[in-house]
């Protein structure tokens, strides 16, 4: 649910195809040690070091194979590697399968399947349901004191949330986090300033009713002195992906579970005060979104918002790069105030859609202690640390996404580690990524188009829910 730029490039789909002819997965095989063991006998003469085994050179000599899907998270995977290699003293190399980016689910199980394709893949928790069965859990590894430093490491610097969603439901750790992104409530800081209205300081954040108040203030001050053509909010209504994304994590703000168990919980309380808090800022209730809003994607949304058409953007951050560049955006570039998104219930509600990667060791690797030892290295605070300061992924660590020369440059990290804090986690009955397109996002749309009110669009949801769920979806 993210994106690195306004425009991403998309991955060519033959990428699975041609890199499954050539790549395959080297290197003596290895089994995990037991917890707090010692898998060398000794030998370590980097004991300080996040990865001790790896940097004591004492891994069999290997080559990984990292099968991750076109993004940023996968460039920044790319320019490490030979860094790990070194870091190795020249016993892992590291290779990559790119897996398209619109095919990320069926292009990652079609590897996972195949068997030894991959040694790493990510374990992303809108898949996690369909991916798990193939990953092996990392108790064995994080445990052992000759392959993870866990004074170094500090697991506790990543958000609880994101580590239980990389969890199963013992608490057993599948993925070590190297990005944990969120959706915001980006605004035009300026803007603000001049018409005398203010923002809570992190980690507070607005409930639904104060941010209805500020959005009609705004709508206000637009009217009376402009810019002209500017409007308050721009947001995603669209049927697919961000869009029905948005909608539930409305629902989710106000307490809705949206299921229990195969249940769909559509017609309760929560769930309509949500849904109406979210809908009501369109045309049928305070009107002060874009005209577009019906059709709006990640891409148009924050175009709007970088060339002046809106006040306030509700989105994931990814592009605050593009956006915070005074040669790119001279609009919003220095201007921009980042937020949590609205609450209906209490402000430690978990209301976030989990935009969470990670690096998980499949259970047919047989290099399974280098990719261990790669996967620890890359989520470590002194690599998160260095691709955060070139403008890459933001690591999911507090420690580098609130350090002040950090925060400088990606002043969009200390609003996102918080909202990063509020995940909620995906209905584990069905794929929820799939559902949310079918069901949730046609007639959240439907209600932004006009076409439908919220009371018919929540019973049609319901209806289409049972639906969903009936026909074994």
């Amino acid at each position: 649910m993210s994106a690195s730029r306004l425009r991403p490039v998309a991955v060519g789909v033959l990428a699975v195809t041609a890199a499954l002819s050539f790549v395959g997965c080297t290197g003596g095989a290895t089994s995990p040690a037991p917890p707090g063991g010692s898998a060398t006998g000794g030998g370590i003469t980097e004991p300080s070091a996040v990865a001790p085994k790896a940097a004591s050179g004492l891994l069999d000599q290997t080559t990984i194979t990292v099968c991750y899907f076109g993004s940023a998270a996968l460039e920044e995977l790319q320019k490490a590697a030979p860094a790990f290699t070194e870091y190795t003293k020249g016993k892992v190399n590291v290779e990559f399968v790119t897996i398209p980016t619109a095919q990320v689910l069926p292009g990652t199980l079609a590897l996972l399947k195949q068997g030894g394709a991959c040694d790493v893949v990510d374990e992303n928790p809108m898949y996690s349901t369909a991916i798990r069965p193939y990953l092996q859990p990392l108790t064995n590894y994080v445990e052992n004191p000759d392959l993870l430093n866990p004074g170094v490491y500090d697991m506790g610097d990543f958000p609880k949330a994101a580590l239980d969603l990389l969890s199963g439901t013992d608490g057993t750790l599948y993925g070590l986090p190297i990005t944990t992104d969120a959706a915001l409530v980006m605004y035009r800081k300026d803007l603000f300033d001049q018409w005398g209205l203010t923002m809570p300081a992190l980690p507070n954040a607005l409930n639904w009713d104060q941010f209805y108040d500020v959005a009609k203030k705004v709508k206000a001050k637009l009217a009376e002195t402009g810019p002209k053509g500017m409007r308050p909010l721009a947001l995603m209504a669209n049927t697919q992906n961000g869009g029905p994304a948005f909608s539930g994590m409305a629902m989710w703000s106000a307490g809705s579970e949206l299921f229990d168990g195969r249940t769909p919980l559509f017609d309760k309380a929560e769930a309509k005060k949500g849904f109406d808090y979210w809908t009501g800022l369109g045309p049928s209730g305070i009107d002060v979104t874009t005209a577009d809003v019906t059709s709006n994607d990640f891409n148009e949304v924050l175009t709007s918002f970088q060339q002046g058409n809106a006040a306030i953007a509700i989105e994931w951050p990814s592009a605050a790069n593009t956006l915070e560049d005074p040669a790119e955006s001279p609009k919003t570039a220095g201007k921009i105030g980042y937020s949590l998104l609205p609450y209906a219930t209490t402000p430690d509600q978990p209301r976030m859609f989990a935009s969470v990667h990670s690096l998980a060791l499949t259970k047919d690797t047989d290099a399974a202690e280098a990719a261990f030892e790669f996967a620890a290295w890359f989520s470590s605070k002194e690599v998160g640390l260095d691709y955060a300061k070139r403008g890459g992924i933001n690591s999911g660590r507090a420690s580098v996404m609130n350090d002040p020369a950090i925060v400088a440059i990606r002043p969009e990290f200390p609003a996102t580690i918080e909202a990063a804090k509020l995940y909620h986690p995906n209905p584990d009955q069905l794929s929820y990524f799939d559902f949310m397109n079918q069901v949730i996002g046609p007639n959240t749309n439907a209600v932004f188009a006009g076409t439908m009110n919220a009371e018919t669009a929540l019973a049609k949801m319901q209806s289409d829910a049972e639906a969903y769920i009936k026909k074994g979806a």
